[in-house]
């Protein structure tokens, strides 16, 4: 947010997460963390890339993303 809204932080006296009983989450906590892990090893992997929207959101757009960025990899060997 820093970025954006710079010394936000300083502004915030308390914050909360909230998760709705009613939302249907995509993921369970701490998944975030094992995708982030998973794209990073995935990178230095030689001739292996991969590409869809599982691990980049839900819509089409990040699936466009990452097969951007695959084409790219493939590109550079």
């Amino acid at each position: 947010m820093e970025a954006f809204f710079p010394n936000i932080s300083n502004w915030v006296d308390e914050a909360q997460v909230v998760r709705h009983q009613w939302g249907m989450a995509r993921y369970a906590p701490g998944a975030h963390r094992r995708i982030l892990d998973f794209k990073r090893h995935a990178e230095s992997l030689h001739g292996i890339s991969f590409a869809g929207n599982d691990f980049d959101g839900v819509h089409m757009e990040s699936g466009v993303r990452s097969a951007r960025r695959a084409a790219h990899r493939a590109e550079q060997t």
